[in-house]
């Protein structure tokens, strides 16, 4: 499934219709091979769309999320899944994120993806890149993910 924000025509960002609103080109290449499209107004891929019940229908009890952005959609939507049951795969190499500053500081696109691969790996997700991910998936084996007491502590442990 492919699953894209889209907000009204006119929008300052992912604007119907707009440059923004475009996916990446090979991305596009694949749009006519999706399953179902689905527009999404909001982060999670599972607020205001179908997507749950769709994937519960099919029986899917793990998603794998890749696109842009860590910063938003990804980590809105690894959150939204835990408590509704789904299994989360991030593929660290297949996400990306933007340098944010505001009142409360500066941080690098590249700071805000490896923390939140670090977050996501903690709790809500198994992060692998996607050479790891392939070979889980043609091995048929499930990808291992870390939880917060470890995290922590291998953290606590590094420091």
């Amino acid at each position: 499934m492919l699953v894209q924000y889209e907000l009204p025509a006119g929008a300052p960002v992912f604007g119907s219709g707009s440059a923004t609103f475009q996916n990446h080109p090979d991305i596009a290449v694949y749009e006519g091979k999706a399953a179902k499209r689905i527009s999404k107004q909001f982060g999670s891929v599972f607020a205001g769309t179908d997507l749950d019940a769709r994937l519960r229908d099919q029986g899917i009890d793990t998603i794998t999320l890749v696109g842009y952005m860590t910063n938003n959609c990804i980590l809105s939507s690894a959150v939204d899944a835990e408590p509704r049951g789904f299994n989360v795969e991030v593929l660290s190499d297949a996400t990306g994120a933007i340098d944010l500053a505001n009142e409360a500081g500066f941080v690098s696109a590249q700071q805000v993806h490896e923390t939140l691969m670090v977050l996501l790996h903690s709790n809500w997700a198994a992060v692998v890149n996607t050479n790891t991910w392939t070979a889980a998936l043609q091995a048929n084996e499930p990808l291992d993910k870390s939880n917060f007491v470890i995290s922590a502590a291998q953290g606590r442990d590094v420091i």
